[in-house]
């Protein structure tokens, strides 16, 4: 079996006069402006005959933004827009003078969606507060796209590998180019496509933010899914923006930012060789078959934890998982005999800083890496299954900042190195 050790690794390949390949791939993108697919809360305000009231000062207020509360004033057509906001659920207060106020609850944000939320004020003192609690708006009727989101709570929830690719298929339309059970498949990069379209036009972003490199015709992502990273995870499958270069689906992870209390959480799971029955019967066993294709194990320790280094000024999130699985394949055997092994490992390691410079300016900074380890890659029928390895890396980075225009910039790169006899 091989190790983790790059160093032993690299001196053992030379030692048999093995042959190493390596290749990076980079992408870089930079925007500026609104970022595609921002949340957003508006509406109108009018008074109790239906007249439209400019003016009104708008304030959210919601634990996912750093700075607690974000205003606005309605114009001239009693209209107002609250953009560049986190998801998370939101109580949004109308105040103007010579009216009573006006205070709405529970107002649940997802991922690239436009909540509507009107209001009509009375007249009264300002001292007066009017409290409405309902149902938030299901449906975005400032936008025509197609939008499937995946809250923490569904994420949690679905039986699926704990990858962006495998949710999507929650998704009407939506197939995936390597179905998934349990992550039995190695955590493979794949691909999602919808109604007929071609993998190449999947367009994968993290915040917004391209994460796809310059490998190939420039589809590959660069991101292999840390899970307790993310938010939420939105698909949209129809009425895409010029901006994007092809029409297939669109997938956007929002990463979790940091608060103003310590938070944690942990995932452990694991499943031996053992839950798993095969189908080897004395008929196939006489006829030449010696190995079925079975999982010798699938492992996933995950942990994240953020907090405030200042209340309501500067917030991290810090996020670790350590995961992969070991499978026997069918018809590989090394010199000794030995059926062979497909194992993968994966590490990732991550941080987001976000940081509220000034009342009007707002910097968020994340990055991750991920090494991938292939213990037997390239292992085959004359091979010593010890001197077949491979290994990957994936980065992504990204940083953001808020003011009265958005600058973003992002960067992913995958590193590869394979060795083999």
């Amino acid at each position: 079996m091989s190790t983790w050790s790059r160093k032993a690794r690299a001196s053992h390949a030379r030692e048999t006069k093995s042959h190493c390949s390596r290749h990076t791939d980079r992408s870089r993108g930079a925007r500026s402006g609104n970022r595609t697919g921002a949340e957003r809360l508006a509406g109108v305000v009018k008074d109790t005959s239906g007249a439209v009231l400019p003016g009104v000062t708008v304030e959210a207020t919601s634990p996912a933004l750093i700075e607690r509360t974000r205003a606005v004033v309605t114009d001239d057509q009693g209209q107002y827009k609250i953009v560049g906001v986190r998801p998370g659920t939101y109580s949004i207060t109308f105040a103007l003078p010579g009216f009573a106020t006006v205070k709405r609850e529970g107002i649940d944000l997802t991922a690239d969606f436009t909540a509507t939320v009107n209001a009509e004020l009375k007249v009264g003192s300002l001292e007066e507060t009017v409290t409405v609690s309902g149902a938030s708006s299901l449906v975005d009727v400032k936008s025509v796209v197609s939008l499937n989101v995946l809250t923490r709570e569904i994420q949690d929830a679905l039986p699926t590998p704990r990858n962006f690719e495998s949710g999507a298929v929650t998704t009407p339309g939506v197939t995936i180019s390597r179905p998934d059970v349990g992550g039995s498949e190695g955590y493979q990069i794949t691909n999602n496509t919808v109604h007929g379209s071609n993998a190449r036009d999947m367009s994968l972003q993290i915040d917004g933010l391209g994460a796809t490199t310059a490998n190939g015709d420039g589809s590959n992502t660069a991101v292999y899914h840390n899970d307790l990273a993310y938010e939420e995870v939105s698909f949209q499958t129809s009425g895409i923006g010029a901006e994007f270069p092809a029409g297939g689906i669109r997938i956007n992870m929002v990463p979790k930012d940091g608060g103003n209390s310590f938070k944690g959480a942990a995932f452990v799971g694991y499943s031996p060789g053992k839950l798993q029955s095969d189908n080897m019967t004395p008929e196939l066993a006489a006829a030449g078959l010696k190995a079925v294709p079975n999982v010798l194990r699938i492992y996933d320790y995950n942990v994240a934890y953020g907090g405030p280094i200042k209340h309501d000024r500067l917030w991290f999130f810090a996020t670790g998982r350590y995961w992969g699985v070991d499978q026997g394949v069918t018809g590989e055997f090394d010199l000794h005999g030995n059926q062979g092994v497909n194992d993968n490992l994966l590490k990732n390691a991550g941080v987001r800083i976000t940081w509220q410079m000034s009342p009007g300016n707002k910097l968020a900074l994340s990055a991750e890496t991920t090494p991938k380890w292939m213990g037997h890659h390239g292992f085959g029928a004359g091979v010593e299954s010890s001197l077949a390895t491979r290994t990957q890396r994936t980065s992504t980075s990204s940083g953001s900042s808020d003011s009265l225009r958005r600058a973003s910039r992002s960067a992913a790169a995958i590193t590869d190195a394979a060795f083999t006899v």
